[in-house]
């Protein structure tokens, strides 16, 4: 683990100063080939406009808005053949005195060994399965990672199915060893996946980069050299937040967070109640949306291709959250905590939507991997409205963590994938046009 960088005496201060605040601190001070955030701390005493520059280009210090002291950065993916140093210049006056200062931070070389790279949002990042007993959420290579740049809302968990898959292929002796690159995110668009994604002209959403992280296919070093790439994409460049989302408040309930195991979603804690009269109109808008979805994940989807020729593609459709076909009962009293009156309309956004993937994934010869089918082991006989075997979480304190697929939803899509992957390996698809 990297080691907390801490200066403690300026470069060159005036005569007379003394603190015992170091006027920069970097934390960490070194990062894999992929990026990743740093949290950067200047002096709290410091007054004035952004006191830092910085060596990298690619380095955005939006974030430096003194009087905050405190806030993170992103560090995009080395693109160079060897180690990149980024380094951080502090220029400014504290108590008076001019003060100046450096930090750096070392990030690797791009690796020289083939890769495993996972692109897409919270339903590849395992949003929602906050692991305590592996250090909580895994960093860019899917390693347990305490450090608190690891949780910046993308949530990438060790119980995730693209994780469960990197450790089954380095474990399996016919695949060649790679090295897992975990750049799913949560709440990601097809806008944050790669900055070309014709989202917006569609109507979509756009990018977001709440996360601060940087678009995902800028990370072309480890996409030029990956032989798998596995992809989750499309929900949020429609909007397809939580029901959860518009639900009241409820005090009585507890507001804590738990770790998630493989324990039943029903179990969790809940801090918001869904009644029959909670707004669904968004739902019914939603549905016009996800008609204009295909040609913008076919485009995504042809654009990744082409940053990974050599890799094989694995698209991974959204499992059902309710059956694709209500019953009467579901209908009229609704499941989980999401009203009956926005059943229908939910079910069939839900179809509709992975319709979508798996049209826009055969029209470029993708892999589709099918989370859907018939069988009493698939999801639609899991959903939030099953008696037992719910592989959701339900509506959870957290409300991001709400109604994605809980530790056990995940073991079953990586069994879904490893199946597909048995059968086709990493040959490459038949890709339209080539």
């Amino acid at each position: 683990m990297a080691t907390l960088l801490l200066l403690t005496v300026p470069t060159s201060v005036g005569i007379g100063f003394a603190s015992s605040v170091p006027p920069l601190t970097i934390f960490p001070s070194s990062l894999p080939s992929a990026g990743g955030l740093v949290s950067v701390q200047i002096d709290p005493s410091y007054v004035g406009a952004c006191p830092l520059t910085t060596t990298n280009p690619g380095v955005s210090l939006a974030n430096c808005s003194p009087p905050k002291d405190h806030f993170d950065v992103w560090i995009p993916p080395n693109t160079q053949s060897t180690a990149l140093v980024t380094t951080f210049k502090f220029s400014g006056s504290i108590g008076g005195q001019p003060t100046t200062t450096s930090s750096s931070v070392t990030q690797a070389a791009p690796t020289t060994s083939l890769t495993y790279v996972a692109l897409g949002d919270s339903y590849s990042s395992g949003e929602g399965n906050l692991d305590a007993r592996n250090g909580g959420w895994v960093d860019l290579n899917g390693r347990p990672d305490k450090m608190p740049t690891a949780n910046d809302g993308c949530d990438r968990s060790w119980l995730s199915f693209p994780r469960r898959t990197a450790t089954w292929m380095a474990t399996t002796p016919h695949f060649p060893k790679m090295q897992f690159v975990f750049l799913a995110c949560s709440g990601e668009t097809t806008s944050d996946i790669w900055s070309g994604s014709p989202a917006t002209s569609h109507g979509l959403l756009g990018p977001t980069l709440r996360h601060l992280e940087g678009v995902q296919l800028d990370d072309t070093p480890d996409l030029s050299r990956a032989r798998i790439v596995t992809l989750t994409a499309g929900a949020n460049d429609v909007n397809f937040a939580p029901v959860g989302a518009s639900c009241p408040p409820s005090a009585a309930l507890r507001t804590d967070v738990v770790a998630v195991h493989d324990r039943d979603a029903r179990a969790q804690p809940r801090s918001r109640r869904c009644t029959a009269r909670t707004p669904v109109a968004w739902l019914r808008h939603l549905l016009s949306t996800v008609a204009r979805l295909e040609p913008t994940l076919a485009a995504t989807y042809a654009q990744i291709e082409a940053e990974a020729p050599n890799a094989a593609f694995y698209v991974m459709g959204y499992p059902y959250l309710v059956p694709p076909s209500p019953s009467p009962t579901e209908l009229r009293n609704g499941c989980d905590a999401i009203p009956g009156s926005g059943m229908s309309t939910l079910a069939r956004l839900e179809v509709a939507m992975d319709t979508a993937v798996k049209q826009a994934a055969r029209a470029v010869g993708a892999h589709y991997v099918d989370p859907n089918g018939s069988s009493p082991s698939d999801f639609p006989s899991h959903t939030v409205c099953s008696q037992k075997g719910v592989w959701f979480n339900g509506l959870l304190s957290v409300a991001a963590y709400s109604y994605h697929p809980n530790a056990k939803g995940q073991v079953r899509l990586f069994e879904y994938l490893r199946s597909s992957i048995q059968r086709y390996g990493l040959a490459l698809p038949a890709r339209s046009g080539k």
